[in-house]
């Protein structure tokens, strides 16, 4: 009976690792990243909850990309987007005051492949910075007609590699978020308290399905 119960145990495991990989491609096509780099994603995870609680956590100005008007770096919302990461770390916060030399982008229609893009360029510029301890938090809110319309937070490691990148938008938070009454930062705090208790399995699947 174990024997039955372990080979039908290893042929489950087969099946899934095989309808990952069948998928794999299709979740290239639509902008997940490749299997290298996902992997690399979930080891930066892993080393970023298992750090410390002294080491520190070093906040960024937020994108916030407003309908009609021009994108704006808020110094002010660099501690309310990193509170989610900080709590469930118990880790310090220090928010720094200048932006990343990081160009606005478009969002375009597929919020997945513009997140990985950006949490690219953000590495990218983490990397170029001199060496220094401290994950930084980078976070952008999108707002269409006083609602929040996507959110988007990003921890990159000192050496410049992406250790989390979610997203967000109305299908998680609804229509009506209110950006000007923060009613969407309790939100994102507890989004990231739940990722934080997720394995990086979880967090980043293997082959980009899950």
């Amino acid at each position: 009976m174990l024997l039955v119960t372990g080979c039908l145990g290893g042929l489950t495991s087969l099946a899934r690792a095989g309808g990952e990989i069948f998928w794999y491609p299709f979740a290239r096509a639509w902008g997940s990243p490749s299997e290298a780099e996902l992997a690399k994603c979930r080891q930066a995870y892993r080393q970023l909850k298992g750090e410390a609680a002294t080491e520190p956590l070093l906040a960024l100005p937020v994108l916030v990309v407003k309908q009609s008007a021009p994108p704006r770096w808020r110094a002010d919302l660099a501690r309310p987007c990193a509170r989610g990461v900080a709590t469930a770390l118990h880790r310090r916060v220090t928010c720094l005051a200048e932006a990343p030399d990081v160009a606005p982008a478009e969002l375009g229609h597929n919020q997945l492949r513009y997140a990985w893009a950006r949490a690219r360029e953000y590495a990218a510029f983490v990397a170029r910075q001199p060496a220094e301890p401290g994950h930084r938090v980078f976070a952008e809110v999108w707002v269409n007609r006083g609602n929040v319309a996507a959110l988007h937070v990003f921890v990159i490691s000192p050496a410049g590699q992406i250790a989390y990148c979610r997203w967000w938008n109305s299908h998680q938070f609804g229509p009506r978020l209110s950006f000007g009454d923060g009613d969407w930062i309790p939100f994102l705090v507890d989004q990231i308290h739940r990722d934080f208790a997720r394995s990086a399995e979880e967090l980043f699947p293997p082959y980009g399905v899950g």
